[in-house]
């Protein structure tokens, strides 16, 4: 259960592409937490994920994922429609769609499900490309920003990467704190214990990660993310490894779904574990008062996320401050024009964001404080009521 401190605001994180793209260790390894032979790319966008798992394919000795990137590849080339290789959304969904009618419409020459077989191997890529994008490194950039969040707090993230997870818990995984209590709370995946740490937000993974293992029931709908977690932080800080070094490539398990939403512009989030975390996450944005998007452009084909937070913050939400780390004007924009009634910051990148915060006692000092505005609304209302 989230406690809230009425005389603070609360803060919510949302974290797209960009924001695993701006990580602190992509320009050369200056800063990084940890000591490892990566990263050796940039973490993959929607632009340019094709053209990055390219580059790696021929490098790349492990048999399994190297097949696997091999056949996406090839029918990405091949591909004789409109031209979607600079988006992985568009180019993944046309392909499984392809796939799955081909499967199903004509003869093949393999028992192999073909919709299927493009899952698996959209899967074991990105695997891959995390893996040579991040190492086994934290993000100094995301260790400063969410340290500063506690349980009334959360992160919302798109992303299957492990960067706002290995930023916590290098600090909650190491000593003093490495026998810090970890559940599935962490995900909002159920209610947080009594001894649930209060200086760790929620993380609201609303297209999944690659540590999930989603388990179907009887009628196929998920039901949990997995059933043997770690009790403490440093067991859970230990597994987070894109491709674990004991096994060969990356198998999906007949019985079980994909341990994320994959990218089709119809994400079934209205069932199951989906609903759940949905719910959540749509729970504390209606509570957020200061809300710091970091790298997601609330691209249009995310229909159900552009509707999520549209209602979120329809008339009666809290929010009253909105700061917006992108690069792109047009993504500044698109924010900007959902909330012109809210104060408003934009940032070009983390650099910027950090050096307007310098000038405050702590990172967050400028979104804690609650609007004087919303103070007004609340004791109006409370007399209305009255």
């Amino acid at each position: 259960m989230q406690i809230r401190d009425q005389h603070r605001a609360i803060v919510t994180v949302i974290l797209g592409a960009g924001a695993s793209r701006a990580v602190s260790y992509a320009e050369g390894g200056e800063g990084c937490s940890a000591a490892d032979f990566g990263p050796k790319m940039p973490s993959p966008l929607d632009s340019d994920f094709f053209d990055l798992l390219q580059q790696i394919e021929a490098q790349t000795k492990d048999g399994a994922t190297k097949e696997a990137m091999k056949r996406i590849i090839s029918k990405v080339l091949r591909w004789r429609g409109d031209p979607l290789w600079q988006s992985m959304e568009k180019m993944f969904y046309s392909l499984h769609v392809s796939a799955v009618l081909e499967y199903l419409l004509f003869d093949t020459d393999t028992s192999q499900d073909l919709g299927r077989q493009v899952v698996e191997d959209f899967l074991a890529s990105t695997r891959a490309l995390l893996a040579e994008a991040h190492g086994s490194r934290a993000s100094v950039k995301h260790q400063l920003l969410l340290d500063e969040l506690d349980q009334a707090d959360a992160v919302l993230t798109f992303n299957y990467d492990f960067v706002a997870e290995r930023a916590l818990a290098d600090r909650f995984g190491g000593a003093p704190f490495e026998g810090t209590q970890f559940g599935d709370w962490f995900y909002g995946l159920s209610d947080r214990t009594e001894s649930a740490p209060s200086d760790i937000p929620t993380l609201y993974k609303l297209h999944g990660s690659l540590n999930w293992r989603l388990e179907e029931d009887d009628k196929g709908e998920t039901q949990n993310a997995r059933r043997d977690w770690p009790t403490t932080w440093a067991g859970f800080s230990q597994e987070l490894e894109y491709i674990p070094c004991e096994r060969q490539g990356y198998e999906v398990d007949p019985r079980w779904r994909p341990p994320v939403l994959l990218p089709y512009w119809d994400k079934r989030v209205e069932k199951g574990l989906w609903l759940k975390i949905w719910k959540g996450a749509a729970a504390q944005l209606r509570q957020t008062d200061s809300l710091i998007v970091w790298g997601y452009s609330l691209p249009t084909t995310d229909l159900k996320a552009r509707e999520l937070i549209r209602l979120a913050f329809r008339p009666g939400a809290k929010l009253s401050k909105v700061a917006v780390i992108d690069p792109s004007s047009e993504t500044q924009d698109r924010w900007r024009s959902m909330f012109l009634d809210k104060q408003f910051w934009r940032f070009r990148n983390y650099e910027e964001f950090y050096a307007f915060t310098k000038r405050y006692s702590t990172i967050l000092a400028p979104f804690r404080s609650i609007d004087a505005r919303s103070e007004i609304q609340g004791t109006l209302k409370r007399k209305v009521l009255l």
